[in-house]
């Protein structure tokens, strides 16, 4: 169950990470109006999600899936701080997209620790 979780998780994870980073590096200019972020610190957060995304996607069939999930669950850890960091120095429509964004990402790593709880008890 727990390796079965994890990997679901993982390769989820690394679907969400090349859609987003996709999205944020096309739609830069558009989502900048938005946020108030400036288009080339959303291209730069794309195109760094989607090399993340490859590599978590590659993690997912790993055969030591334990470490692998420990660390995509302790990164999107990481990623839930700092995007609170950046919806914090932001207001409006960009704290209400980042707090959506804390929720998804936050959700992952819960999923990913539970994957290795559940791993545990086999």
């Amino acid at each position: 169950m727990g390796e079965k979780l994890a990997r679901l998780s993982l390769r989820a994870d690394a679907i969400y990470c090349i859609g987003l980073g996709a999205l944020l590096a096309s739609r830069r200019r558009e989502l900048s109006e938005r946020t108030n972020y400036p288009p080339d610190v959303l291209a730069g957060v794309g195109t760094g999600a989607v090399i993340w995304g490859l590599i978590v996607s590659r993690l997912a069939s790993v055969k030591a899936w334990r470490g692998a999930t420990q660390l995509v669950g302790f990164a999107n850890l990481g990623a839930v701080g700092a995007l609170v960091w950046f919806g914090n120095n932001r207001g409006g429509s960009a704290r209400r997209w980042v707090s959506g964004l804390i929720g998804q990402v936050g959700g992952f790593a819960l999923s990913q620790f539970i994957a290795l709880g559940a791993g545990k008890r086999q």
